[in-house]
Order: C-alpha cells, then sequence, then structure tokens
C-alpha cells in the first residue's frame, strides 16, 4: 500500500471505486444465491458459548483464537477490499481542506445531503434483512457494505454543516476523541468485552439489538468525555503517545 502514495488523486479515487465496488457486487451475488438456496442459521459450538459467557479470561482469549483461524479469510474478503478502499480515499482526502476546512465546501457538502436519505434507506433495508433470519443475513449485509460509504458522507456532511470550524461542545469533544481515536478504539474493546463476557459482567447472552446499540452509544458517549478531559493536560492520547514514542525510537513529551 506504501507504494501507491505517490498516485494521482484521481487514481487514487477510481481504484477505491473499483475494489469497493466489486467487493459489493461479489457480496451482492453471494447473498442472492444464500436468498434463492434458503440457507440456514450456522449453529454455535455450545463449549465456546459457555466459555465466553462462564469461563475465565484464559478461556475467552482460547475461544477467540480458535474462532480467529477459522474466520481469518472471511475477515480479509469482507474487511480487505474495504481497508483498501478507505486507505485510497485517505490518501485522496488528505491532500485536500475537505477535513480541516469544511465551511469552504458547503456545496459539496449540500448534495451529499441530497444523496444520505437514499443510502440510510438501503442501509436500514439491509439491517432489517440482516435480523430477518439466516435465508437473507448474507444480502442484508451486502446492502449495508454498499451503502456505509454514502451513509458515512453524509454524516460527515452533516457534522461540517452543524460544527464546521466553531468550537462548540460537540466540536470540541469530537476533536479531541479524534486526536486519541486509537486510545478510543482500542478502549471500546476493552470496556464491551469486560461487559459481554463471562469474567465481567457477562451480559452477551441477554441483549437484544436495540440494547446493544443503547450500550454502544453510553460507551462511545464515555470514552468521548474522557477523551476531552486527558486531552486538557496531554499532548497525545496514552497509546498515541506509544506508538509516537516507538515511531521516533525516542521517548515523546506527553504532558502539556
Amino acid at each position: 500500500m506504501f507504494r501507491i502514495r505517490n498516485l494521482s488523486t484521481e487514481r487514487l479515487l477510481r481504484i477505491a471505486a473499483w475494489v469497493y465496488g466489486l467487493a459489493t457486487l461479489a457480496w451482492l451475488v453471494i447473498g442472492l444465491l444464500d436468498w434463492s438456496s434458503g440457507a440456514s442459521a450456522a449453529t454455535a459450538d455450545p463449549d465456546v458459548v459457555d466459555a465466553l459467557i462462564n469461563g475465565s479470561f484464559g478461556d475467552v482469549v482460547v475461544a477467540h483464537f480458535w474462532y480467529w483461524l477459522i474466520i481469518l479469510g472471511v475477515l480479509v474478503l469482507v474487511q480487505g477490499p474495504a481497508v483498501v478502499a478507505c486507505f485510497c480515499v485517505g490518501l485522496a482526502l488528505g491532500r485536500t481542506d475537505l477535513l480541516s476546512a469544511p465551511g469552504s465546501h458547503r456545496a459539496l457538502s449540500s448534495r451529499l445531503l441530497r444523496w444520505w436519505p437514499a443510502g440510510l434507506a438501503v442501509a436500514g433495508v439491509g439491517a432489517w434483512l440482516s435480523l430477518r433470519g439466516p435465508a437473507t443475513e448474507t444480502l442484508g449485509f451486502a446492502l449495508g457494505f454498499g451503502a456505509a460509504p454514502l451513509v458515512a458522507a453524509g454524516w460527515i456532511a452533516l457534522l461540517a454543516r452543524t460544527i464546521g470550524e466553531g468550537s462548540t461542545l460537540v466540536g470540541r469533544v469530537l476533536r479531541s476523541s479524534g486526536r486519541m481515536s486509537l486510545t478510543v478504539y482500542l478502549l471500546e474493546s476493552v470496556v464491551t468485552a469486560f461487559l459481554a463476557y463471562g469474567y465481567g459482567f457477562g451480559l452477551l447472552p441477554g441483549v437484544s439489538p436495540l440494547e446493544g446499540m443503547g450500550l454502544a452509544l453510553a460507551i462511545w458517549l464515555g470514552l468521548s468525555a474522557f477523551a476531552l478531559f486527558w486531552m486538557r493536560w496531554f499532548r497525545f492520547g496514552p497509546f498515541e503517545w506509544l506508538l509516537r514514542s516507538l515511531s521516533y525510537g525516542q521517548v515523546q513529551p506527553l504532558r502539556r
């Protein structure tokens, strides 16, 4: 991926569109085949489920390790194209001021917001199909996967129009959590795992999709508040500081 950094912006965006588009098409075909064949639900190993719900931290790690080996190929197929496309788009956006000065691109944000409801509608249908049953689960994922770039672009456009470059509380919270996104990302996994698995609160078997969304929102709000207060006193998040120190080969100053 490092070798493509010198490609033109237009070519980067073209690569992203082709890679993501072909991946979406592939998943749509797989989803339609599952739907037509009436795919049945996969059953989880009862011993693995018991380890996740009632096991120790070591039991959970071992269970996840073996499942990780099994689903690694699926992760490559799902996340691989998305990572390549997002990498290309990120390189292209880094050459512009779309994110640093959103107020100067109101025409673009207006166009994105006009298409945003369509993306939300497709994603909503995909979510409904995913929850409807195993036969339509993959098709629902494919629709959500295909709509994700438009949905994400709409959220960014909305934030750009409502927050812009002003020093609002929401802007400060998003700026702080964005500057320590690696720390927030890792802590999300730590907090969620402790809430879900047996070595913590063991909520895994009894949380509905709606309750899961509520928990996710609460965790994000809590970690965003943590990031806001942390960045008042420190230059980097703790894991950003560690990564930066390792990258430069010397301890970086942490306190402001």
